[in-house]
């Protein structure tokens, strides 16, 4: 933080403006925003900032409260590359969510736009600049285009007479006079779809009335709601047939990491599971050995999530040396300002579904859920500032516009970054994040773990017990992670907590039975110990038979019926053979599920 403080009055005139659109985020990201704001002075100044550089200091000026100039910052930008459509989203955003309060026009003047209507119906609109660049075949016009046409000073509702004193004098009149910056924003909003049909989906301007009247609009918006969530099935459709970076997912959807893990584990059906280990046995125990081995470990957003939620942070921590990438905190803080924003102002978001195609989720204002979660994630916060933060090294950074930065905007910033820091000797990747752990940004994947392995590694040397190992393999598995390896002390454990958590508890548990990493026998030895342990008890909270049929049915889901059913009465008839009532019972139920 001392060099954050000190850097913007040492600025030299040969610093990038680059580093210096960095640094002014760094300092936004740390709430040092009078700081932020001279360096950002200081970047205006450079006279030869390119139409992006130029936009990005727009963003970074609604950053720190200084939204009128924003938008100007922003709409020179717009005007110098007007057909780019990411200076075309962030313009529009600039202007409508930064509450930048532009001055409204009440005459046609510089930088203003005006429409006019003739008595026969007939539109004509103007655009009138003070400056360069003008496109005529933009309806755009010189101030002194404009001073020869008559059209300077006219207000709404005032007549202008074209080619007066002329055999083709015309009258119009006024209906509109706008800041040319709204007019621009309003323009992006109502064609940005038909003008970049292959960019993802930014806006749409849709009348539904003021009492929600309007049927017609009405009926678009259910329809564009459900067309959104069709995309959105897609993305995460996508994210389970090619096991994607959960980076690049959320990106896509325009979340955060965090809301999607948590939606893999509230709607699995949807949005789950959620990949975070490799799903063979091979793959598998290199990741514990990396995990028990690990010297030094390079932090993720889904890593701390996890290790956060299951008290974990303390222990990773005296087991290895934790890495934050710089960018993360970045991350972390920006989920920390946006958390923020809703406990004061409380959530809403619209989505499809409901009787009526559209439903409504809205939390009001220091909402408990709300507030915990700002909780957490300044808890969060507070600990990885607390290890070793590494910015990205000088070597890996490229310039603008080259492939690798873009390979970094399309993962997440921090996402990237971590894997570049994994890439050293000695170094492992802690990330419940299959898609990025497989991800080979230089030749193979670098060293990594999840929490599924980090768990067993973290009981084979002792820092936790098997108990605690297993608990939280169940919590893993009951928030649909994928893949653990299954053992029946987890299952007999979820068994145990039936009574607890109800028999719909034990499905995830037992579908683990049908897991690549064992074979059809090893499932059935499991099955038939779970069951065994089960018998064995003064209490019997689940029958042998429903234990019996739910370890079949799971089986099933990788191997026929026939050999499950051979398979489980096999190692009954071995396990329990000093139980024949319980023996029995597997046979009967067995015999049950072979005539279904």
């Amino acid at each position: 933080h001392r060099d954050l403080h000190s850097f913007p009055t040492r600025r030299s005139s040969d610093l990038s403006s680059r580093i210096s659109i960095v640094l002014a985020k760094a300092l936004i990201d740390v709430d040092r925003l009078p700081e932020a704001s001279a360096c950002l002075d200081e970047l205006l100044q450079t006279p030869d900032l390119t139409p992006i550089e130029l936009m990005q200091a727009a963003e970074l000026l609604r950053g720190v409260g200084r939204g009128p100039e924003a938008v100007d910052a922003g709409f020179r930008a717009f005007r110098r590359e007007s057909g780019n459509p990411d200076i075309q989203r962030s313009f529009a955003t600039v202007l409508f969510m930064g509450g930048a309060g532009v001055p409204p026009a009440d005459q046609v003047g510089p930088d203003t736009y005006v429409s006019l209507r003739r008595s026969d119906g007939e539109a004509r609109e103007y655009v009138v600049y003070a400056e360069p660049p003008i496109d005529p075949l933009r309806n755009e016009i010189s101030l002194q285009d404009a001073a020869t046409k008559g059209i300077l000073g006219l207000r709404n509702g005032e007549e202008w007479i074209a080619n007066r004193g002329t055999r083709n004098q015309e009258r119009w009149t006024v209906e509109a006079v706008l800041p040319a910056s709204v007019h621009a924003a309003q323009d992006i909003v109502a064609h940005y779809g038909d003008r970049f049909a292959s960019q993802p989906f930014f806006v749409e301007q849709i009348t539904v009335g003021e009492n929600l009247d309007n049927a017609v609009g009405m009926a678009h918006l259910i329809g564009l709601l459900g067309e959104q969530h069709d995309f959105q099935a897609g993305v995460i459709k996508l994210y389970r047939e090619q096991v994607l970076p959960l980076g690049l997912v959320a990106q896509r959807l325009g979340c955060m990491i965090v809301e999607l893990m948590s939606a893999a584990s509230s709607e699995p059906e949807t949005a789950g599971p959620l990949v975070a280990e490799w799903a063979d046995a091979q793959g598998q125990a290199k990741s514990v050995l990396t995990a028990r081995t690990c010297v030094t470990a390079v932090l993720t957003r889904s890593g701390l999530e996890t290790a956060y939620s299951l008290k974990l942070l303390d222990q990773v921590a005296d087991s290895m040396a934790v890495v934050v990438p710089r960018s993360l905190l970045d991350e972390i803080r920006a989920e920390l300002k946006e958390d923020k924003q809703r406990v004061d102002s409380g959530y809403s978001k619209l989505g499809a579904g409901g009787p009526a195609g559209m439903s409504m989720t809205d939390l009001p204002a220091n909402h408990p859920g709300l507030v915990r979660r700002y909780e957490v994630v300044l808890e969060q916060l507070a600990w990885a500032e607390s290890q070793t933060v590494e910015p990205r090294p000088l070597e890996n950074i490229r310039p603008a516009g080259s492939r690798e930065e873009e390979v970094r905007g399309y993962l997440g910033r921090s996402s990237y970054d971590a894997v570049i820091l994994a890439q050293r000797p000695d170094v492992a990747l802690y990330a419940d994040d299959l898609g990025l752990r497989k991800l080979a940004l230089s030749g193979s994947p670098v060293a990594s773990f999840s929490t599924v392995s980090l768990l067993v590694a973290l009981a084979e040397r002792g820092l936790i017990s098997g108990e605690e190992r297993d608990h939280n393999l169940l919590r893993l598995v009951r928030g649909y992670y994928a893949y653990a390896t299954p053992t029946s002390e987890l299952l007999d454990l979820a068994v145990r907590e039936e009574p607890e958590h109800g028999m719909g508890s034990l499905r995830q548990p037992f579908a683990l039975l049908a897991a690549t990493s064992v074979t059809a026998n090893q499932a059935a030895q499991i099955a038939v110990s779970v069951i065994k342990n089960a018998a064995l008890r003064s209490i019997e909270t689940v029958s042998i038979e429903s234990l019996t049929e739910l370890a079949l049915r799971a089986m099933a889901a990788r191997w026929q019926m026939p050999l499950c059913i051979s398979l489980v009465s096999q190692e009954a008839g071995e396990q329990l053979r000093l139980l024949p009532q319980h023996q029995e019972a597997v046979r009967r139920t067995c015999a049950k599920v072979r005539s279904h």
